[in-house]
C-alpha cells in the first residue's frame, strides 16, 4: 500500500500506537504547564527559555490530546492516520528547534549577557560624604551651632552623627 493511500484511509481501530500517542501528549501538556506557569528559575535567561519551551510543549500537547480524543469520540474524519502523522512531524520539529536553541542560541545569549555584565560598571551604594578634620583636636564633626539658628533637619543630622 502506498503512503498516501495509507495516510488517507479511514481506520476505526484505536490500538497501542494510538494509546501511546495520547498518553505522550497528555504528558506533554503536564510538562508544558509546569515549565510555562509553575517552574521558577533564579536565572532570568534560563527561566525565559524554559517558559518558551513550556509554551511550545503545551501547545503541541493540547493539539495531540485533542486529536486523540476526537479520534475516540467523533470518528470519521479524524480516524485517518494523516492527523497523527502531522502532529508527530510537529513534535519532531519542536524537538529539532529545542536542540538548535540549546546548542546555538542559548550559549550566544549567555555569552552576551556575561559580556554585558562584565563591561558595565558595578552599581555601588550611595556616596558617603568625606569627613574633614575641623579643629585642633582632629574631630571630624563641626562645632555645635546655637539651638535657635538650626533647622530641624540640621539638628536631626547632628544627633545622628553623635550616635556613630
Amino acid at each position: 500500500m502506498d503512503p498516501l493511500n495509507y495516510l488517507t484511509t479511514y481506520s476505526t481501530t484505536f490500538g497501542a500506537p494510538e494509546i501511546i500517542f495520547l498518553i505522550a501528549h497528555i504528558a506533554l501538556v503536564l510538562v508544558g504547564i509546569y515549565y510555562a506557569f509553575i517552574a521558577k528559575d533564579s536565572d532570568p535567561l534560563r527561566g525565559a527559555s524554559l517558559r518558551l519551551l513550556g509554551y511550545g510543549l503545551l501547545a503541541l500537547g493540547v493539539i495531540g490530546t485533542l486529536l486523540g480524543v476526537l479520534r475516540l469520540t467523533v470518528g470519521a474524519v479524524f480516524t485517518m492516520p494523516l492527523w497523527f502523522a502531522l502532529v508527530t512531524l510537529l513534535d519532531l520539529a519542536l524537538i529539532a528547534y529545542a536542540l538548535y536553541y540549546a546548542l546555538s542560541i542559548y550559549p550566544a545569549r549567555r555569552a552576551a549577557l556575561a559580556q554585558a555584565s562584565r563591561g558595565a560598571p558595578r552599581a555601588g551604594g550611595r556616596q558617603q560624604p568625606t569627613l574633614h578634620a575641623n579643629g585642633p583636636n582632629g574631630s571630624p564633626y563641626s562645632a555645635p551651632r546655637a539651638v535657635a539658628t538650626t533647622t530641624r533637619r540640621d539638628s536631626r543630622r547632628d544627633r545622628k552623627r553623635k550616635g556613630r
